[in-house]
């Protein structure tokens, strides 16, 4: 932030000021009449997800499948996660509360409204055949692309009735049974959301253990500073979004996606043997993480991909990495990021580097994930997401926000270690991916079960045409960690 800046942004402050200032007074005004109408069952939206909570409750959306070795029907199945909502869910209600809310819109405004608890509005069968499904890639693409049940309610656990034979065709085993689970990030906290329906299914400590470690909001210990600093930004962001916004538009560092047709592919790559690579390469090198080497894989694949199109190659890509368990030493306003937190960083991820060597790459990735530059632009946009987007209706904000220049995000689970659930069933496998945002134009899902690391691709039609390119993009990551892998050991050799 320099002085020049400051300058070119006071002829625009009061009238910023002003807009801001009609918006908050017309918000309390829908509120209260809201309140009057819903009494105690209104629970207010005002967090960043409330820009994407627009339209039909699709967007913004992380989805889970569980394989499940097990001799049940798919309907004994349903019956037992209906149980367990209606027992382990219930009664703990109050703690979870946002789990059973709605979402609904007044006057342009997003909010949650309190509904009954019952497992019959979030649990359902779904028979694959009668949709005309073939294959997992309409299952995955054409179901997660529906609004979730009775197009309000923020989560979902379908169990997905299929024959042997389809179960064989995609992959499966005869007799498993499949769940998916989908969650909207309006619930806020959505990663750890999807952990905890995760662990209510699984054996009777699990999800008890779950509710004692969920992650507390972190606030500022110094109220004084933080009004203060409240304050500064109120009073200073708005003068400075007109021109920080004209220079991120000018910005010819980075790859910005076009806008997108709203078609997407989807893919999934499972790989066992990956986390030792890691393990062998982190113990070579001792100054990376799990996710950086990851990351640096990714970039890797994004480098492959640019070249064998023979399209542009850009120095970096815009990057979100959406709650990365080992990255804690990094922090976005001074909060760190932590596991089990829904979290973001946001930092450019190194695409054209000048050298064959992955070291090199990685290197140049650890440049941004060590020490992280929180530009200006970020942190007017990182406000106003959390605190000012709240007085503003979505269709305002759709207007003058610069959300459409983020081009990738990298949602990360914590790791999951094997896990039974109902005391003696086996989860095999679990397949994870995250719904792309607005114009978005790819996002990718990594999380480790077991001994396995899971990759999940959901990009735009315009940016990988091709299924097979989707498929080759998950199996570069996997061969750059390999490549990884043998360049330190050689060095070492």
């Amino acid at each position: 932030m320099t002085l020049a800046y400051l300058v070119a942004s006071i002829p625009v402050l009061p009238f910023y000021l002003l807009f801001l200032l009609i918006f908050f007074i017309f918000k309390q005004i829908v509120f209260v009449i809201l309140r009057y109408k819903y009494g105690s069952r209104l629970v207010e939206l005002n967090h960043a997800d409330t820009y994407y909570c627009v339209g039909e409750v699709v967007d913004n959306s992380i989805v889970l499948f569980m394989i499940l070795n097990s001799d049940l029907t798919e309907e004994d199945m349903a019956k037992k996660i209906e149980n367990c909502v209606d027992t382990k869910l219930v009664q703990n209600a109050k703690q979870i509360k946002n789990l059973f809310t709605s979402l609904n819109s007044t006057m342009g405004y997003n909010y949650l409204l309190a509904e009954e608890a019952l497992a019959k509005n979030h649990v359902s069968i779904l028979d694959v055949q009668k949709r005309g499904w073939t294959t997992l890639h309409e299952l995955a693409y054409e179901y997660s692309s529906e609004p979730l049940p009775l197009n309000k309610y923020l989560w979902e656990m379908v169990v997905v009735k299929a024959t042997d034979q389809w179960k064989v065709q995609n992959g499966f085993k005869k007799g498993q049974v499949i769940v998916y689970i989908r969650l909207h990030h309006a619930i806020s906290d959505g990663l750890s959301g999807m952990n905890l329906l995760c662990s209510l299914i699984g054996n009777s400590d699990t999800f008890d253990n779950f509710l004692k470690t969920m992650s507390k909001n972190i606030k500022t210990k110094n109220s004084v500073l933080q009004f203060l600093q409240n304050l500064y930004f109120f009073f200073i962001i708005p003068g400075l979004m007109v021109v920080e916004i004209y220079k991120i538009t000018k910005d010819k560092t980075l790859w910005r996606n076009k806008s997108c047709n709203g078609k997407n592919r989807f893919a999934i790559k499972v790989e066992d043997g990956v986390v030792e690579k890691v393990a062998a390469i982190r113990r070579e090198l001792k100054t990376c993480t799990f996710s950086e080497v990851l990351l640096t894989a990714t970039s890797k694949a994004f480098y492959d991909y640019f070249k064998n199109k023979k399209m542009a190659i850009p120095v970096n890509l815009g990057t979100f990495l959406v709650s990365i368990a080992d990255l804690s030493n990094m922090n976005v306003n001074g909060i760190p990021q932590l596991k089990n937190r829904f979290g973001i960083v946001a930092l450019p991820l190194p695409v054209d580097v000048k050298s064959d060597s992955m070291v090199t790459r990685l290197n140049a990735v650890k440049e941004f994930t060590r020490n992280p530059e929180i530009s200006v632009p970020f942190t007017i946009n990182y406000y106003f997401y959390t605190h000012l987007l709240g007085y503003f209706p979505p269709s305002i904000k759709m207007i003058f926000l610069p959300v459409k220049f983020t081009t990738l995000a990298i949602s990360n689970l914590p790791p999951i270690d094997k896990i039974t659930v109902f005391g003696n069933v086996d989860l095999d496998d679990m397949y994870f991916f995250t719904l792309n945002r607005d114009e978005l134009a790819i996002g990718v899902g990594l999380f480790t079960y077991g001994n396995k690391v899971h990759l999940g691709l959901k990009v735009n039609e315009e940016f990988m045409p091709l299924q097979e390119d989707c498929e080759k993009f998950l199996e570069n990551i996997i061969k750059a960690v390999e490549k990884m892998r043998v360049e330190v050991t050689m060095k070492r050799i």
